[in-house]
């Protein structure tokens, strides 16, 4: 039965529009359900080719949800976190690492599709952009407040503060291990030192 979308104090039923379908594969990705265009389509009441217009298609809804949710857990990471400078960077990362590590749904979506899942999160996209940005946010931040002073171009470390996290991340979970984060913080914190 298709979700009923109402407007404000129980006007009727509205359209469905794209941003319900973000919503809904939002959910569907943090219940460990695949993103099937065509059952999001029958629960919104629209057709399957609506869904595809909204969306593009399957690999460009995963990855902007995917992106959305990095954005999210990279906000709970800074949660907390007192420290400044490299400290500061060092700790965040972690935090955000450990997060994605232990993520159900992560783990769920690697397992059913790895080649889909690792083409979507890994390769040029919403996702990897968003994870680069966040951390060239947040090595800027720190820079800008004279907190820390880098050895190398901020926007060259946010690339491979990504690729680090990336490839401790899939590799170990694809191996079936658990991602050893306290190894990649390791090697993050031998490309920040800074210069003498």
């Amino acid at each position: 039965m298709p979700v009923a979308y109402r407007t404000v104090r129980g006007a009727p039923a509205s359209v469905p529009t794209r941003v319900d379908l973000l919503e809904l594969a939002r959910r569907r990705f943090l219940q460990g359900l695949r993103l099937d265009m065509q059952a999001m389509a029958a629960e919104l009441g629209v057709s399957r080719t609506t869904v595809y217009r909204w969306a593009g298609n399957h690999d460009q809804l995963l990855g902007e949800v995917c992106s959305r949710l990095s954005w999210e857990t990279f906000q709970v990471a800074e949660r907390g976190v007192r420290h400044h400078g490299r400290a500061r960077v060092l700790a965040v990362y972690a935090n955000f690492l450990r997060l994605l590590a232990t993520s159900e749904p992560l783990r769920t979506a690697l397992r059913r599709d790895p080649h889909q899942f690792l083409s979507v999160v890994t390769h040029p996209g919403p996702v990897s952009r968003t994870n680069t940005a966040l951390c060239d946010e947040l090595l800027r931040r720190e820079v800008e407040r004279g907190a820390f002073r880098p050895s190398a171009d901020v926007g060259a470390l946010a690339s491979a503060m990504v690729r680090i996290g990336e490839a401790a991340l899939y590799a170990d979970l694809l191996a079936g291990v658990e991602p050893d984060v306290d190894r990649s913080v390791e090697i993050l914190a031998l490309l920040l030192t800074t210069p003498s």
